[in-house]
C-alpha cells in the first residue's frame, strides 16, 4: 500500500502520516455529530483572553478535576469540531466518573481576544498561557485543589510537567509523547517511523542525511528564514516540515527552535506528583514505547515509585483501536473515508477506564 505511491519521497510520506496522526485529539457524551454540553468561559492569559470549555459531572463540587492539554496543531478545541469526537469520548468517561474536565483553546483560536494568532505563538508563550489557565482553574470553588490532574495528549504531554511544576498537581497522564529534544525526535521520526511503515532503509538513510543539517540550523543554530531557504531548499522540498512562507506545519518557524529549548528531562525530574505515561501500540506519531518508558524512568529516579509506563494494545494516536494487525489499522486510518465520527466509533474504552482507575487510586 505505502510503496505504491510512486515518486513520493520518504519524508513526504512521513509528513502525511505524522500530521494526520497528530491532528487527532479532542471532547462527547455520544458518538456522532452531537457534542457534549460544555460551560464556555474565558481565561486571562498573557496575550489577552482565551476561550475555555468545562464539562461538569453530576452532583455538587468541589470535584476532582482534569485539565486536558491538546497537541501542537493550531486547531479549535471546541467539542463540536468533528476532529475532536474521539477526545469527546474520553472526556465523557472522565465526567461520568465524577471528574470535572477543563479545556482551553490556544490563544488566538475559538474566539477570545489575543494579541497574537496561534500560529505566531512561540512555545514558551503557549506554556505561559496554559500556566495561567491552570492557576485560574485551581482557584475555582468547583475544583478540589488536592485532586487536580493533567491529561497531556501528544505535545500536551510535554507541556504538562512544565506547567505542573510547583503547582500541587496530583498527577499527570501522558499519551503519545517522547522524552527527548525535538531535534532528536524528528530525526528518530524520519528513521524509525519510515522503516516501521515499510520504506526502503537505503532511501530513509539518504533523505535523513539531507534533513539533519536543516533541522540543526532550524532548532539549534537558530538561523533566520532567509538562510534556511537559501541553504536548505532541497531539504524543505522533502516535506517533513511543510513550508508555507515562514511557517512550518502551521506554526512560525521560530516556534520549533523554542520548542526544542524546553528541557523535558529537567522538568520531569522536578515534578513530584504521580505520572502515568501511556503509549498506544499503533501510535506511529510518537513512534514507540521508548518515550513512555523513559518518562517513567526519569520520574522514578528522582521520585521512586511515582512513575508508571504502560502500552495500550492496538491503539493509535487519536485513541482509536482496531482488533486487527497493524497494517490493517494503517490502511483504515489513512483511507479517504476516515472521519472524526469513525474514529470516535472506534474509541478505546479500555484506555479511558484505565486512566480513571489510575486517577481514583492516585
Amino acid at each position: 500500500m505505502i510503496r505504491g505511491r510512486e515518486r513520493l519521497s520518504v519524508f513526504k510520506r512521513l509528513f502525511w502520516f505524522f500530521l494526520a496522526a497528530l491532528a487527532l485529539a479532542g471532547p462527547v457524551r455520544a458518538v456522532g455529530t452531537h457534542a457534549p454540553e460544555a460551560e464556555i468561559g474565558l481565561a486571562a492569559v498573557p496575550t489577552g483572553q482565551t476561550v475555555t470549555y468545562s464539562f461538569r459531572p453530576d452532583g455538587d463540587g468541589p470535584f476532582p478535576t482534569v485539565l486536558f492539554l491538546q497537541g501542537y496543531p493550531c486547531r479549535s478545541a471546541a467539542p463540536e469540531d468533528s476532529q475532536n469526537f474521539a477526545r469527546n469520548r474520553l472526556i465523557t468517561t472522565f465526567a461520568d466518573a465524577g471528574y470535572l474536565v477543563h479545556i482551553a483553546e490556544k490563544p488566538g483560536l475559538g474566539g477570545g481576544n489575543s494579541t497574537k494568532a496561534c500560529e505566531d505563538l512561540l512555545y514558551h508563550e503557549e506554556v505561559a498561557a496554559f500556566s495561567a489557565v491552570l492557576d485560574q482553574l485551581r482557584a475555582s470553588p468547583e475544583v478540589d485543589p488536592d485532586r487536580l490532574f493533567i491529561f497531556g495528549h501528544s505535545m500536551g504531554g510535554q507541556t504538562a510537567p512544565l506547567i505542573a511544576r510547583g503547582r500541587n498537581v496530583r498527577g499527570i497522564v501522558t499519551y503519545g509523547i517522547h522524552a527527548k529534544s525535538w531535534f532528536e525526535f524528528l530525526i528518530d521520526l524520519a528513521r524509525e517511523q519510515a522503516e516501521r511503515i515499510g520504506i526502503d532503509p537505503v532511501v530513509v538513510d539518504r533523505e535523513t542525511g539531507m534533513m539533519i543539517p536543516f533541522l540543526y540550523d532550524l532548532m539549534i543554530a537558530k538561523r533566520d528564514w532567509d538562510f534556511l531557504v537559501e541553504q536548505h531548499r532541497e531539504a524543505l522540498g522533502i516535506g517533513i516540515l511543510r513550508a508555507d512562507g515562514e511557517y512550518l506545519n502551521g506554526r512560525h518557524y521560530r516556534f520549533w527552535a523554542d520548542l526544542n529549548d524546553a528541557s523535558l528531562v529537567e522538568n520531569w525530574a522536578a515534578y513530584d506528583g504521580n505520572v502515568l505515561a501511556l503509549y498506544g501500540e499503533y501510535d506511529i506519531a510518537s513512534i514507540s514505547e521508548e518515550g513512555a518508558e523513559r518518562i517513567a524512568s526519569i520520574v522514578n529516579r528522582h521520585h521512586p515509585g511515582r512513575g508508571e509506563a504502560e502500552i495500550i494494545a492496538r491503539t493509535g494516536h487519536g485513541f482509536a483501536t482496531l482488533d486487527a494487525p497493524f497494517e490493517d489499522y494503517l490502511a483504515l486510518r489513512f483511507s479517504p473515508d476516515w472521519s472524526g465520527e469513525q474514529e470516535a466509533s472506534l474509541f478505546n474504552d479500555a484506555l479511558a477506564d484505565r486512566v480513571v482507575r489510575w486517577m481514583d487510586e492516585s
